[in-house]
């Protein structure tokens, strides 16, 4: 009997964790590889800050730009993915853009390759290559018009399979597009970054592999980003 319970148990959480993902357009949630709060301890155990200043406050991480940088506040965190699902909540404090995405890093190399740019007026979508003045990012589709409101939590969540991005916006589908730069490569950090002041909770990201029903809900997507 307490076999069958642990079973039941484990199917539970399984589904729970896919389920999570289960408005997703384009790829099935295979495994739940990031299912970070953001406190204190998991900042400091698993998020390197690179730019601005980063500090816990009660229930989320600011970022806060450092005006002397002439940069955005900018952190990751190393995890390996290819094609995923990353998720996060926002809230724009004082911030006049925020943004997540993916990037690789190693002593060899490094690139920043993708990033949903979000600010007060909508949400755009960016993918590349590059690092600092190497950096050569092209626009992925056209912006998306939305309003955003300072203060307010906001879950924000993209897909990614090769070149093609799907992003979501408190679980409902807003923008789907294909990259103009090669994004069929390795992935192993996940940023996020602020513009002026702005909090982050609860990352997550799963790894994903593409529906079979994928081509025909590609050309619905395709139709309506137009």
């Amino acid at each position: 009997m307490r076999n069958t319970k642990c079973v039941l148990l484990s199917l539970l959480v399984s589904i729970l964790a896919v389920s999570a993902t289960a408005e997703n357009k384009m790829l099935n949630a295979t495994k739940l590889a990031v299912d970070d709060p953001l406190t204190e301890a998991t900042w400091n155990k698993h998020w390197k800050r690179a730019m601005g200043f980063w500090k816990w406050e009660g229930d989320s991480i600011k970022g806060i730009e450092d005006p002397k940088q002439n940069h955005h506040a900018g952190a990751g965190r190393t995890e390996s993915m290819q094609s995923a699902i990353i998720e996060v909540e926002f809230r724009f404090d004082d911030s006049k853009k925020i943004q997540f995405g993916t990037d690789y890093t190693s002593k060899e190399k490094k690139d920043h390759l993708l990033r949903v740019s979000i600010d007060a007026n909508g949400v755009a979508v960016r993918a590349g290559k590059g690092w600092g003045k190497t950096t050569s990012m092209k626009p992925v589709g056209k912006k998306v018009k939305m309003k955003f409101e300072p203060g307010k939590w906001y879950k924000g969540k993209v897909e990614f399979y090769k070149q093609e991005i799907v992003v979501h916006i408190n679980d409902k589908f807003i923008f789907y597009g294909t990259a103009l730069i090669n994004q069929d490569v390795e992935k192993n950090r996940i940023a996020l970054t602020a513009k002026g002041t702005a909090s982050f909770r609860n990352v997550k990201m799963w790894h994903g592999e593409l529906k079979k029903d994928w081509a025909k809900t590609q050309m619905s997507l395709a139709k309506k980003s137009k």
